[in-house]
C-alpha cells in the first residue's frame, strides 16, 4: 500500500492518481491530508505537497489538481530524459515534473473546453475548424511537437524507474501490446440499396457529367447483374481471419443528411448488411453528424441498431470526428454508450490525449468521472490521403513510426478506415495495399 501526502484531495487527485497508480502501475494507494500520519506510516509513501520530506519520493504539484472549472493559462513544455514534458517543479530529489497534472491536462483534454468568457459561438476565437472540431494544429502536443509520441505512458514509466529508486521491491502490473482494426461504414454501399429516386437521380447526374460508364455501373448494380464497388466485406472477413485481427465496424444509422450518406435504416439491404458484419467482427454506433443537433438523436439511432442487430450497442465513434467537450460525451452517456473511439484528430495522426490506452473521461465542468471508456485511435487512412495530402507510401513510414512507439509501451494501437476507400478503383488501390501493408507490421507482436 503506497500512502499519497496531499494538503488539498479533489476529485481531480483521485481521477488521476487511480488511472496512474493502480490502472496502469496496478498500485494500490490511499490519500492522507495528515502530516502527523503520514510521517508515522512505516509503509511505503508519495509525497504530493510543496512540504518537503527529506528521502520520500516526492512530487511538488503544479496547481490543476486543486482547482475547480477552466481557465487560460500559458503552457512551458520542456524536456526530461528525452521526453517532452511540463508542469516542471524544483527540489534536488523530487521527480522533475508534476506528470499527474500533466497527464490530467492531456486526459481531461482541459485546453478543449471553452472558457466561461468566450462565447460558444464565436468559432474564430474558440478556433475550431467548419465542423466545430478542435484541430490538432491548435493543441499543445502538435505546436509543441510531441503529438506523435505516447507521452503520458512514457512519463508513468519514468515515473516507475523513479520510484524503483525508493522501493525496488515493488511489483508493477504488466500490459501488452494490442491492435484493434475499425472500419467505418459511412455509406454501406455506393449504389446497392439506394431509393428509386436516388437511384434515378443519380443515373441521370452521371449522365449529363458525360460519365456513361458510371451510369451504366449504377444500373448494373441496381439490376443484380453486378458487385456494388463498396462490397468489399468478404475481402475484408478474409483478411480478419488470416491476421486473426480484432475488428469493429461503426455503422452510420442516419436519417440522410448533408453529411450522412447511409442506406435507409430499416431497409432489407441496411439489414442484411449489418448481420453479415456481426457475424465476424464487433459492431459499434457511427452517431451521425445530424444527431449532433438532435435531442435523443444518438438514443434513437442506437435504439434502431440494436432493433436490427438483436444486441446491445455500447461502442460508438462520431461522424466526421465531430465532438465537442463536454456536450457530445455526455450526449453518448445518456443514451447508454459505454465505450467511444472517437480521440483522435482528423488532420493529424498521433496521440490527442497524450496516451495509447483506454482511460475514462472526466467531465470538467461537473469535476466528476464517468464511466464512459475513451479509446484513442491513431492513425486515419483519410487523414494521409485528403488532410496531409501524401502518398499511401510515405503514409506507411508514419504508420510504422507510430505503431512502434506504442509497441514500446505495450499500447493499443487503433486505426480508422472506411468502407468506400476498399472500392478497387485506380486511385484506391494503394491504399488498399497500405491497409494490408499496415495489418503486417501492427499484427506483429
Amino acid at each position: 500500500m503506497l500512502l499519497i501526502y496531499s494538503q488539498n484531495i479533489t476529485s481531480r487527485h483521485h481521477y488521476i492518481f487511480q488511472f496512474i497508480l493502480k490502472e496502469m502501475l496496478g498500485l494500490e494507494f490511499n490519500f492522507t491530508d495528515s502530516k502527523v500520519a503520514f510521517e508515522k506510516y512505516e509503509g511505503k509513501k508519495l509525497n504530493y505537497s510543496d512540504e518537503e520530506f527529506p528521502g520520500i519520493a516526492s512530487v511538488k504539484p503544479f496547481s490543476l489538481l486543486q482547482e475547480k472549472g477552466i481557465r487560460q493559462f500559458d503552457v512551458s513544455v520542456s524536456e526530461y530524459a528525452g521526453v517532452k514534458s511540463f508542469f516542471k517543479t524544483s527540489g534536488a530529489n523530487n521527480f522533475p515534473f508534476d506528470l499527474f497534472s500533466a497527464a490530467f491536462f492531456l486526459l481531461s483534454r482541459y485546453e478543449e473546453y471553452c472558457p466561461a468568457e468566450i462565447e460558444k459561438a464565436d468559432w474564430e476565437k474558440l478556433k475550431l475548424d467548419k465542423h466545430g472540431r478542435y484541430t490538432a494544429e491548435e493543441s499543445l502536443a502538435y505546436k509543441s511537437v510531441f503529438l506523435q509520441q505516447p507521452v503520458v505512458n512514457l512519463w508513468i514509466n519514468q515515473f516507475k524507474d523513479y520510484l524503483k529508486s525508493f522501493y525496488p521491491e515493488i511489483l508493477y502490473k504488466k500490459h501488452s501490446y494490442k491492435f484493434i482494426s475499425t472500419i467505418d461504414v459511412d455509406n454501406g454501399y455506393a449504389f446497392k440499396g439506394k431509393s428509386f429516386i436516388k437511384t434515378t437521380g443519380g443515373i441521370v447526374k452521371s449522365i449529363l457529367k458525360g460519365n456513361k460508364a458510371e451510369a451504366m455501373l449504377r444500373l448494373k448494380v441496381v439490376l443484380g447483374l453486378t458487385k456494388d464497388p463498396f462490397d468489399e466485406y468478404d475481402y475484408q472477413r478474409k483478411l480478419k481471419e488470416e491476421f486473426d485481427l480484432e475488428m469493429i465496424y461503426f455503422m452510420l444509422c442516419g436519417i440522410g443528411s448533408h453529411y450522412d450518406h447511409n442506406i435507409q435504416v430499416f431497409s432489407r439491404t441496411f439489414k442484411d448488411l449489418v448481420r453479415k458484419l456481426q457475424s465476424f467482427s464487433g459492431l459499434g454506433l457511427h452517431p451521425s453528424y445530424a444527431s449532433h443537433f438532435m435531442q435523443h438523436g444518438v438514443s434513437n439511432e442506437k435504439s434502431n441498431l440494436e432493433i436490427i442487430s438483436g444486441r446491445e450497442v455500447f461502442k460508438s465513434r462520431q461522424h466526421f470526428l465531430k465532438m465537442q467537450l463536454p456536450d457530445t460525451y455526455q450526449q453518448l452517456i445518456e443514451a447508454g454508450i459505454k465505450e467511444d473511439y472517437s480521440m483522435g484528430y482528423a488532420s493529424q495522426p498521433g496521440f490527442r490525449a497524450g496516451i495509447a490506452n483506454p482511460f475514462p473521461f472526466y467531465n470538467l465542468l461537473k469535476e466528476e468521472e464517468t464511466q464512459l471508456m475513451l479509446h484513442p485511435f491513431q492513425a486515419m487512412e483519410v487523414t494521409f490521403k485528403d488532410y496531409l495530402k501524401i502518398t499511401a507510401d510515405e503514409s506507411f513510414f508514419q504508420i510504422q513510426e507510430i505503431v512502434k512507439s506504442i509497441k514500446d509501451v505495450d499500447g493499443t494501437f487503433v486505426s480508422i478506415w472506411h468502407d468506400r476507400t476498399f472500392a478497387k478503383s485506380t486511385e484506391n488501390i494503394p491504399w488498399i495495399n497500405l491497409y494490408e501493408e499496415m495489418l503486417n507490421v501492427a499484427n506483429q507482436h
